[in-house]
C-alpha cells in the first residue's frame, strides 16, 4: 500500500495497535488487501471505480461488518495515496443506494 508523505508514522501506529485484537487484525487485513489489489489493478490500466468496485469483496476475506469496513475507510482516507479518491467513490456508492438505484443495472 502506497502510504501517503508524512503519514508513516501514523500507519505504524495504526498497525501496532490492530494486531492486538482480532476485530483489528480483519480491519488491517481488509485495508491493506484492498489497497494493494486496487493499486496493481490501476498499474494495469482498470479504472479506479472499475477496481474498487471489484477488489471490495474480494479483499474482505473474513466477511467483516460494514462498521468495521467504515473503519478501514476512515484509515485508507487518512493514510493511503488514493484514499480521499476511495472516500469519494464509497459516498458515491451509498449515496446511490440510499436514493433506490440498483447498482446491478435492475429496476427498483
Amino acid at each position: 500500500m502506497k502510504i501517503k508523505k508524512g503519514m508513516e508514522p501514523v500507519y505504524k501506529g495504526f498497525s501496532g495497535q490492530c494486531m492486538e485484537n482480532p476485530y483489528g487484525k480483519d480491519i488491517l487485513d481488509f485495508t491493506n488487501d484492498w489497497a494493494d489489489q486496487m493499486e496493481t489493478d490501476m498499474e494495469n490500466g482498470i479504472c479506479f471505480n472499475d477496481s474498487a468496485r471489484k477488489t471490495k469483496k474480494a479483499a474482505d476475506k473474513a466477511g467483516i461488518p460494514v462498521h468495521l469496513q467504515e473503519c478501514a475507510f476512515a484509515v485508507l482516507d487518512l493514510v493511503w495515496e488514493y484514499g480521499a479518491e476511495l472516500w469519494r467513490w464509497e459516498n458515491s456508492q451509498s449515496q446511490r443506494q440510499k436514493a433506490g438505484v440498483i447498482l446491478a443495472g435492475g429496476r427498483r
